[in-house]
């Protein structure tokens, strides 16, 4: 089959090498080449076409998307209402009643405080908050909350007082604290240096008929491994 076609190309390069020279001799002759050539062109042009006409062509088609649906639904406002509010009751009447006092029966029960050992200030404030805050005078869990930073001797002291009978808070129970506020000490207290804080705590406690006793302790905190501990605590003045 090779050989074949080996001799198939000579004999069309020797048959086109006398057709040129034959075009080549006169004018006439090369004018009848050239159009048999352009013919040629056009007629394998033209079967070409008429070939690819024929074969199926392979069309894409665009696949229509839908349009999505917008549903709208119409909703009634309604007046905000606090769930923890008796029936009936809005959150406009809520916020005009809010802020006027503690009202009978409504005392939280107290919350443990939290205290940061590094900060003397911190430690006043939480051992005023958690040593007068209570449910009820017999109330004796805020022992524990202040135990970690208050001295044995001072606990045992304050176990004695406060709403104790014939005590500066007895009958005041439940009652709860409402300010604190630190003042400099009496001239005659302990001197404030790097390890030793000496300040005036003021303390508010409201009872719960609104009766109101502001209490003004000396206390005395020392500096420690653990952070500042409470070490003197005394009863300066009662309003």
């Amino acid at each position: 089959m090779i050989g074949f076609f080996v001799e198939l190309g000579r004999f069309l390069v020797t048959l086109w090498g006398q057709v040129w020279r034959w075009s080549l001799r006169k004018r006439r002759n090369l004018f009848v080449t050239l159009g048999v050539i352009l013919a040629g062109f056009i007629v394998f042009a033209a079967v070409t076409q008429t070939v690819e006409g024929d074969a199926p062509t392979a069309r894409a088609t665009a696949t229509p998307t839908p349009t999505p649906t917008v549903t709208y639904t119409e909703v009634e406002g309604v007046p905000l209402t606090n769930p923890n509010a008796a029936p009936g009751s809005t959150a406009e009447g809520d916020a005009e009643t809010a802020g006027e006092g503690v009202e009978a029966g409504t005392l939280a029960e107290p919350e443990e405080p939290i205290v940061d050992r590094d900060d003397p200030e911190s430690v006043a404030k939480g051992w005023a908050v958690a040593y007068l805050s209570r449910p009820s005078s017999e109330w004796a869990e805020w022992r524990g909350w202040v135990a970690d930073y208050t001295m044995p001797d001072v606990l045992e002291q304050m176990q004695t007082q406060a709403y104790q009978s014939d005590q500066t808070l007895d009958g005041a129970a439940p009652a709860s604290v409402s300010n604190v506020t630190i003042e400099d000490a009496e001239p005659d207290a302990e001197t404030s240096t790097a390890i030793r804080w000496s300040r005036n705590v003021v303390v508010e406690v409201v009872s719960e008929d609104k009766t109101t006793t502001t209490i003004t302790y000396g206390l005395v905190l020392a500096d420690s491994d653990d952070g500042w501990t409470v070490t003197y605590a005394e009863e300066i003045e009662v309003n």
